[in-house]
């Protein structure tokens, strides 16, 4: 219909397997590409070229409004699995945090030696953040992997197999 302003949606054989790849491109409401492999089976959103050894390679953020059941493996960047907490400042990564006592998830820098409050470190780089929440300020915490930690050595160096605590 004139005077919508959707564009057009093409369908297109493409590529040198023509009879068996399938592009969808929609032009005027942005460039949507989806591209279908008919000799690999694999399906690209957002590229042209889905990546090798992949059947869904999405380019993009991606969103699953239901559950994403996984029976393989799964890799990401990063090396930790944090999760957010509410702060009231800015706290660099590496930074030991406990529990405060401004509400429900919510964490401070540590203060004292051998707080039993402790949850875990300020992350740089985590592969899984869950608990998203939408405080203004708030720090991703890593509750378990590899993660770098600002540590003294004012008690001595540190070895393999020491216990790492809460520090004034």
């Amino acid at each position: 219909t004139q005077g919508v302003g959707i564009g057009y949606m093409g369908i297109q054989a493409v590529g040198s397997n023509a009879a068996q790849d399938l592009s969808l491109n929609a032009k005027g409401i942005g460039n949507i590409t989806m591209q279908v492999s008919g000799t690999t089976g694999s399906v690209g959103i957002g590229t042209a070229a889905p990546g090798p050894g992949y059947k869904l390679d999405i380019a993009g953020n991606t969103n699953i409004a239901g559950n994403l059941n996984i029976t393989g493996q799964i890799s990401a960047g990063g090396a930790d699995v944090a999760e957010e907490f509410g702060t009231t400042e800015e706290l660099p990564f590496g930074t030991g945090v406990v529990m405060a006592d401004e509400g429900v998830k919510t964490a401070k820098p540590c203060d004292k030696k051998y707080d039993k409050k402790v949850i875990g470190v300020v992350s740089d780089n985590p592969s899984i953040i869950m608990g998203r929440i939408s405080d203004k300020v708030k720090a991703v915490i890593a509750l378990t992997g590899v993660v770098k930690v600002k540590v003294t050595t004012q008690n001595g160096n540190i070895e393999k197999g020491d216990l790492l605590v809460t520090s004034d």
